[in-house]
């Protein structure tokens, strides 16, 4: 049995490093935004997020960067969603999954999509137990 080895100058072993959902956070709205809310996995109440689009509004109208991030059952991955400002002021609604293709095989997926906060709102899943943060756009 041979076994060949081909190495070139384009190959590298070392991983492509995955971002955590904070260096994406950091990455689109800088350090030391207000803390409008960080839900953990559970059920929530509607209230709760409507105290955090509220808060994010306060903040809004003193041009301050806001976030709100509302962490969500997975099946085997991280899952969050939730509210960011922009570094250019523009409210961004973000989607997280640390593993997207169901394993440790796969790089995370950060979406974010346009969100006036005119149009962000909670929304509950048909047991009416556990609200979310969406946009309606």
């Amino acid at each position: 049995m041979v076994v060949l080895f081909l190495a070139t100058s384009s190959m590298s072993a070392v991983p492509v490093k995955n971002l955590s959902l904070e260096e994406h956070i950091q990455q689109v709205i800088g350090a030391n935004p207000e803390d409008c809310g960080t839900v953990l996995v559970g059920p929530v109440p509607d209230s709760r997020l409507q105290q955090a689009l509220e808060c994010a509004r306060d903040a809004a109208r003193r041009n301050q960067a806001f976030r709100i991030v509302q962490h969500l059952q997975g099946t085997d991955s991280e899952v969050a969603v939730g509210l960011l400002v922009g570094r250019d002021g523009s409210t961004l609604f973000f989607d997280y999954d640390s593993a997207p293709c169901g394993g440790p095989g796969c790089s995370e997926r950060f979406l974010t999509k346009s969100c006036p906060l005119s149009a962000a709102k909670t929304e509950a899943d048909s047991s009416q137990q556990y609200w979310r943060i969406s946009c309606d756009r």
